[in-house]
């Protein structure tokens, strides 16, 4: 049986490292003739720490409501209405109807975090 012959394991191993070298070696071609999808594929894989994806994170403990965009402001203070009031969207609507401008709703959240860390 081939597949657990040692000879035929060892020969699919180097099969795969020899395709993928011919591949690299195609994708750096098709990079250094202009194809900008190619190095990019290239950069990520020779130069991680400088090209490699990132994913930025957002700590909520430092946060400065303040430096969030509006629609970031809007998410917050939905979601803090929604804890409260519950997912019902006419008592979301009440509810900054009620409070007014979302930038009270931010001073008015910091100044409940701010009297219950202190409590």
């Amino acid at each position: 049986m081939l597949v657990i012959d040692p000879w035929y394991a060892q020969a699919f191993r180097q099969a795969v490292i020899e395709a993928g070298d011919s591949l690299q070696d195609r994708l750096t071609e098709m990079a250094f003739d202009g194809n900008v999808t190619s190095a990019i594929f290239l950069l990520k894989g020779l130069k991680p720490e400088k090209f490699r994806d990132r994913i930025e994170q957002t700590n909520l403990v430092d946060i400065d409501f303040a430096k969030l965009s509006v629609q970031q402001q809007d998410f917050w203070i939905d979601a803090i209405i929604k804890r409260y009031v519950g997912d019902d969207p006419a008592a979301i609507a009440e509810t900054r109807r009620q409070l007014g401008d979302t930038t009270v709703v931010v001073d008015a959240v910091s100044e409940v975090v701010e009297t219950q860390s202190a409590h």
